[in-house]
């Protein structure tokens, strides 16, 4: 009976007051477990996915990742708007964006090594080298954030839209919110 008295503290190097947070021990076992979430995520994810195939959805997201016609955006907001749920899952919907993003991905990752190692032969400082592998990085993953900025933008677009139509839209308030605290925190990340 003593484990269920039990009692363990953590604090946080982020906690400017030093806070001591203190907590059952037993309390960590109807948490998930990292690996356990992991795998129910990622097994919700492909249901899901597949589910949204068979639905269609493939049409929506087909050319949307390296794609700069404004009907892309359209496209996305009408897929952000239908599929409930269905941020995360568009891997699995639409393979050759999967593949198109995979493709892209591998790219910027060669691009930062190849200019990693011509810094080192150039002899650069690692400020410069930073400078130049930060330059190489922003034009590589170029695809990648405009792609993050229009799934972005639909999925407002289908906040927006759900919280007209509906009188109860604490979903969307919880989504809104959220994207208000990323984008006050975004900034400050790229400083």
């Amino acid at each position: 009976m003593t484990a269920a008295t039990s009692k363990k503290s953590v604090s946080f190097a982020d906690d400017s007051k030093n806070t001591l947070h203190i907590y059952d021990a037993l309390a960590t076992d109807i948490l998930w477990q990292w690996p356990a979430f992991f795998e129910k995520s990622r097994l919700a994810a492909r249901s899901d996915g597949k589910r949204f195939k068979q639905d269609g959805f493939a049409t929506l997201l087909e050319d949307s990742f390296c794609n700069s016609s404004n009907d892309i955006q359209k496209r996305l907001n009408e897929y952000a708007k239908l599929c409930e749920g269905g941020r995360g899952v568009e891997r699995f919907v639409c393979r050759s964006m999967y593949q198109t993003r995979k493709a892209e991905r591998a790219k910027a990752i060669k691009a930062i090594l190849i200019g990693q190692e011509q810094a080192r032969q150039k002899g650069l400082s690692p400020e410069v080298a930073a400078e130049e592998l930060r330059d190489v990085s922003l034009i590589f993953c170029l695809n990648a954030k405009v792609f993050a900025r229009r799934i972005g933008k639909a999925d407002e677009s289908a906040c927006y839209s759900k919280k007209k139509a509906s009188s109860s839209s604490s979903v969307c308030t919880a989504t809104s919110t959220k994207r208000e605290l990323r984008a006050n925190i975004a900034p400050a990340r790229v400083a």
